[in-house]
Order: C-alpha cells, then sequence, then structure tokens
C-alpha cells in the first residue's frame, strides 16, 4: 500500500478524481489531516519569514542584566 498527498487548484478537479478513484482501488484516508499539516507548515513559513520566534523573548542581554545576580567569587570578598 502507498500513500500520496495531492494538491488541488480547484474543486473541481478534486471532485474529478475523486469521481474515478474507486476504479483503481483507491481510497480517501483523511482530509482534514492534510489540511492540518499544510495550515502548520504555512504557519512554520510565515514565522520564519519574520525572523522567528525569537523575537517574542525580546532581547536577551537585558534580559540578562535585569535577572542575573552575580555573587561575590570566592576569596575576592
Amino acid at each position: 500500500m502507498e500513500r500520496v498527498l495531492i494538491e488541488f487548484d480547484t474543486p473541481q478537479d478534486k471532485e474529478s478524481l475523486l469521481s474515478v478513484l474507486s476504479r483503481f482501488n483507491g481510497r480517501v484516508i483523511d482530509v482534514d489531516q492534510a489540511n492540518k499539516q499544510r495550515n502548520f507548515i504555512e504557519l512554520m513559513y510565515e514565522i520564519t519569514a519574520k525572523g522567528g520566534v525569537g523575537e517574542s523573548f525580546g532581547d536577551a542581554s537585558e534580559w540578562q542584566r535585569e535577572t542575573r545576580q552575580d555573587r561575590p567569587l570566592p576569596g575576592r570578598e
């Protein structure tokens, strides 16, 4: 058994293929899963095009200055 993911430009093309699918002992397995996968991939492209997820965290050096607490080094009090 083999699986193929197919994209259609028009709903008419999709209907044409589905009408002859049974001649080839084929069946539709999960249309929603393919749509979810495509939407996820499009979202990842959109995020990377904007510079990735790093921008949502802000400036790393600013965070470090605000959060980090320096401790005295041993022998240098």
